[in-house]
């Protein structure tokens, strides 16, 4: 979920593929990064090395060998999830489109589609409240591309006409009647050559943010 807009935002399309940006724009998304990789691998590293310990002791305690075995298994059990999670999150940042492309940029073309509708979701708390936005782009062989991206509330300033037009008074956005811009909007999006039908966000221009 995107919480700025600060690395999304483009002056004209010689900022699409600079390199800085887009590596930016792959750590301010809310996606998996190195450092969630890293601390589950660790804890699992610890919840190992824990339970070889305990192992030691059950064979040293005969009086509390089950107790320290059982203790172990269930650590080593741990140790193993996190393991688990480790690898899958890993493989989680090998998709990102974002990171992939600075790898591979000559895998990926970068298209210019439109944000077209968005609704609110609730999270189980605040913080976790969103919007979800769509949209739509053709690819470079005609395909249609759908777009699904999140934002924080707190940064999101757009709406769709029948939205706007059903505001009443005491609803929660009735206060920015008038001052929020109407979707559709145009923005770039990334997509790969050899697997098309989901497009990423990597730009939008600045004249429609401010």
């Amino acid at each position: 979920m995107y919480r700025t807009w600060q690395h999304l935002i483009i002056q004209n399309e010689t900022g699409l593929q600079d390199p800085a940006r887009i590596r930016k724009l792959s750590r301010a998304d809310g996606r998996v990064g190195w450092g969630t990789v890293a601390g589950f691998f660790v804890a699992s590293l610890i919840s190992v090395l824990l339970a070889i310990f305990l192992f030691n002791e059950a064979f040293e305690n005969e009086e509390k060998f089950l107790s320290f075995l059982f203790a172990g298994l269930a650590v080593l059990i741990v140790g193993i999830a996190f393991f688990v999670g480790a690898w899958l999150f890993r493989k989680e940042m090998a998709l990102n489109p974002l990171r992939s492309f600075l790898k591979h940029p000559e895998e990926f073309i970068i298209i210019q589609g439109q944000l077209e509708d968005c609704h609110y979701l609730a999270g189980e708390k605040r913080r976790y409240d969103r919007i979800v936005v769509e949209g739509r782009a053709i690819g470079a062989l005609g395909e249609q591309l759908s777009i699904r991206e999140e934002f924080a509330p707190s940064i999101w300033n757009f709406t769709t006409p029948q939205a706007e037009r059903s505001l009443q008074k005491g609803a929660d956005w009735y206060g920015k009647k008038g001052q929020r811009r109407l979707l559709p909007v145009p923005a770039y999006f990334l997509c790969r050559k050899q697997r098309p039908g989901q497009a990423s966000l990597i730009a939008i221009r600045e004249e429609y943010i401010n």
